[in-house]
């Protein structure tokens, strides 16, 4: 494990010099040459963010977008420790979400906002009644445009449903009245 730069500075400040050697830091930090240069790419590189001048954004903005610089996405990239494409991808990500959104809210309104756009719902072969039912309960547009059963094989449907409900009441009834004997 390497010696952070902050101990180097503690170093600096223990042996009393201003610019001490690198053979006397490290003695005293107990590090070879390779731990040394490592510690000064690390300071060098962490010191680069730090060093920019300060840049009136006021003065320079046509300059900076001429050329095609974005300070925000620079502070940004600084701050993350990321790259610009990075960024950039980021961005066009967000971008994708929000036209993504924006067409969801558009589509919702014009099915759900029937005397606005009924006319062009008709226009466009668009029942705007059957897209808020297919809305409403879930259904698939395939689904509702199915034949409904007939009458006759509906009471047949709900009478059977019916005889299956006493059926199994009858069951549990019997079941009961045998554990409680």
């Amino acid at each position: 494990m390497s010696p952070r730069p902050e101990s180097i500075k503690k170093v600096m400040d223990v042996l009393g010099d201003f610019n001490p050697s690198e053979d006397k830091i490290k003695k005293t930090l107990g590090i070879n040459e390779d731990e040394l240069k490592q510690i000064n790419e690390e300071k060098v590189f962490s010191s680069v963010a730090k060093e920019r001048m300060p840049i009136n954004k006021r003065d320079t903005k046509k300059a900076q977008s001429t050329l095609g610089i974005n300070l925000s996405k620079e502070k940004l990239m600084d701050v993350l420790g990321v790259d610009e494409t990075t960024i950039s991808d980021a961005v066009y990500e967000e971008d994708e979400h929000k036209e993504r959104k924006i067409k969801q809210i558009r589509e919702n309104l014009m099915l759900t906002n029937k005397r606005a756009v009924k006319k062009a719902l008709e226009k466009m072969g668009c029942d705007p009644s059957s897209s808020k039912i297919m809305k409403t309960l879930g259904v698939s547009e395939v689904e509702l445009a199915k034949e409904p059963l007939p009458a006759s094989q509906q009471t047949i449907n709900s009478f059977l449903v019916s005889i299956e409900i006493t059926a199994l009441c009858l069951l549990a009834y019997f079941i009961l009245y045998l554990y409680n004997k």
